[in-house]
This record gives structure tokens, sequence and C-alpha cells, in this order.
């Protein structure tokens, strides 16, 4: 497949979210979205090498150095990033009565610790928002910097119905009063360790010793409680056959619902698979690389993965196929076999793009500004 090509597209979509960013800016910031789809590591010298183009690897080494350097990543640029995102096909951002962002941290190597907002889309989950901090045994507020994070995650965001869902590393008291600064909905799990008080009981009770249910204000802790909060437990069966409790801390008044939106947590570590493995993000050299330039790159290719689901999601195999093989593994056979299917894909992307941003205009213009 002529990348050249695959780069006209993805700047025909960029083109109509990206409005603040140059032309010369946006054209790289296509070239670097393709280059993702065919890397090896994730040095900047190999990403360079897949750029489109007929130039030696030093010159398209410099000048993707150059881009990175001069790319502002502030809250206009994920502001246009989050609308690709909302307006990508299937994805129905407008009739969406709310929409779940998944909560996770992960550490690439020994080097870095990274936060991220990411949501639901194709059985996977795409970051919308991640925070990169250099250094992950040294000592740091995790508090303070979730608190960060979620302010800005709320100006990126237009205004709608959210959900926060996050697993047991956000749980404890401060952290409850965090979520709750957001405003939004929020789904937690928690340990079994915890000693829960029902409503109207006069004694507390090892939540590991709580039968399946939902249950209405109670007071979870002795030391620093959480009063008046929602509790579901449920009992589940993990992939390996193994029955598992888990004790879900939320605002909703469905539990059901809660579970359900839980499960969808479970996406992000296939997504981290595939972007630790696939995007190869922590194939970077022994050196470790400025900090600046790969947070900039880890924002690109989520952007890259994003539209790879897109189009893989959208390529027909048979039904007996579906389990055996993933969205990405469908994309990257057909976008090295078949130029013509490739060709009607990204048609019906692009198509669908537009309209779906078109529909949102609006409203994004109403909230965003």
């Amino acid at each position: 497949m002529e990348s050249k090509y695959l780069s006209k597209q993805v700047q025909r979509i960029l083109n109509i979210s990206f409005k603040h960013v140059s032309k010369p800016q946006l054209k790289n910031l296509a070239d670097v979205i393709v280059a993702l789809f065919f890397n090896t590591s994730f040095t900047l010298r190999e990403i360079a090498s897949k750029i489109p183009g007929e130039s030696n690897v030093k010159h398209k080494l410099k000048r993707l150095v150059y881009f990175l350097d001069t790319l502002s990543i502030d809250e206009e640029f994920f502001k246009s990033y989050v609308k690709v995102l909302f307006s990508l096909p299937n994805f129905c951002f407008r009739r969406r009565k709310y929409l779940t962002i998944l909560l996770d941290t992960t550490t690439l190597l020994d080097d870095f610790m990274i936060l991220s907002a990411s949501i639901s889309y194709k059985g996977r989950a795409i970051p919308i928002y991640v925070r990169i901090w250099e250094g992950i045994y040294e000592k740091y507020d995790f508090k303070a910097r979730v608190r960060e994070f979620l302010h800005f995650l709320s100006k990126i965001l237009p205004k709608h119905n959210y959900e926060l869902v996050a697993d047991r590393g956000f749980q404890g008291f401060d952290m409850v009063k965090i979520f709750k600064e957001s405003g939004w909905d929020y789904v937690i799990r928690l340990q079994k360790n915890y000693c829960v008080k029902k409503k109207e009981s006069p004694s507390y009770i090892q939540l590991s010793l709580f039968e399946d249910g939902f249950y209405e204000e109670a007071t979870i802790g002795k030391g620093r409680p959480i009063e008046k909060a929602n509790l579901v437990v449920n009992s589940i069966t993990n992939e390996e056959g193994e029955k598992v409790k888990w004790y879900l801390l939320t605002t909703l008044k469905d539990g059901e619902r809660a579970v359900a939106d839980y499960s969808r947590r479970m996406w992000i570590e296939e997504s981290f698979k595939d972007l630790k493995g696939i995007l190869r993000w922590e194939s970077y050299t022994k050196k470790i690389p400025q900090k600046k330039r790969l947070e900039k790159m880890i924002i690109i290719s989520c952007l890259s993965y994003a539209i790879r689901l897109s189009l893989g999601s959208e390529i027909e195999i048979p039904p007996s196929e579906e389990s055996k093989t993933s969205v990405i593994k469908r994309f990257e056979h057909i976008i090295s076999s078949s130029y013509r299917s490739v060709k009607k894909l990204f048609s019906i992307l692009v198509t669908s793009f537009r309209l779906n941003y078109q529909r949102s205009q609006h409203y994004y213009n109403l909230f965003f500004g």
C-alpha cells in the first residue's frame, strides 16, 4: 500500500478538526500517524524511516525531531483530538446518554509512569488524554497528579454525562473526594478488606463477607469513612475460570449498570497490550528518550491506534474467524495486501467522519467555542 495515499486520507480527517494547526504541521502529523502503521520499534529513527516520501532516513529524522519540538500539544490540541475520536464511525457520541471514562496507570519499563483516561470503542479502550511522568520509583503525590489530571480532562471534553471507571489503585477517602470534585458519576473497585456498615446497621462487617447485591447508603471504612455510599457486590467467572467478586463503590443507583460499566475497564488491558506490543511503546533505545518527545509520540500513536481500530472493524471476515483475528491484525493484513480494499475503507471512514463531525459541530461550538 502506497503510504503517500494513506497520509493524504488521514490528512483529510485532520483538516476538519485540527483547524488551529498549520498545513505543514498537519501534513507532518498525518505522515507520522501513517508511519506508526508500519513501525517495528518506538525509536525516532525507526518511525522516521516509515514516514512517506523519497528523502533519506537522516533527513526524515531531522524533520520528525523538528516537528515534535515545534508541535504544541496543549488544551486546543486535545480538544481537536477528542473531536476526531467522538466523530469516528459508529461512535455515536450524541446518542449516548452517558460516556464512560476508563482511568488507569501503566509504566514504560522502569522509566516512565503513564496516567490515562480512555473511552471504549470497538471492544478496546482508546486513550483520550494521557500524562507521563519520568521515574517510577521516586516519591510523588499520586492524589495531586490525579486531581490535576481530572481538572485538565474536564477542560477538553464537551459538556455531557460522563462516568469515571477506576480500579483498586484509585480507592480510598481522598480519591473519592477528588472524583466527587469532578462532578461526574463514578464506579471504583474496592479491596475486600474494607469494613462496611450497612444503612441503619449499628455494626461493621468485613466486605469479603457480603453477599451479591446492591447496598444503598453504606458506610465504607472506619478511620476516614466514606459515608452514604452505594456499594455493589457481584460475582463473576474470569477468563481463567476462577470465581471472583467485584466490590464496587459508585454514585449510580443502578447496580447492573455499575457492573456492566466496570466490565469495560478490562478493555484497557487489551489496549495496553496493543499499544505496548503492536505500536512498540516500550521498544525505545536503552538510552532514556527525551520525555517531551516521547509523550508527544505516545499521544500521536493513540490517534493512529484509533484510526486502525476504526478501519479494521469495517473489514468483513467469516464469523468463524472473528474470535481468532483481532481488529488490529485484520487492519495490518489488508493494508499490506489490498490497495482496492483500503481505498474503499478510507472512503467510508472519511465520509462517515465528515457527516458525524458536521452533525456535532454546533454542539462542539457551543461548549468549546
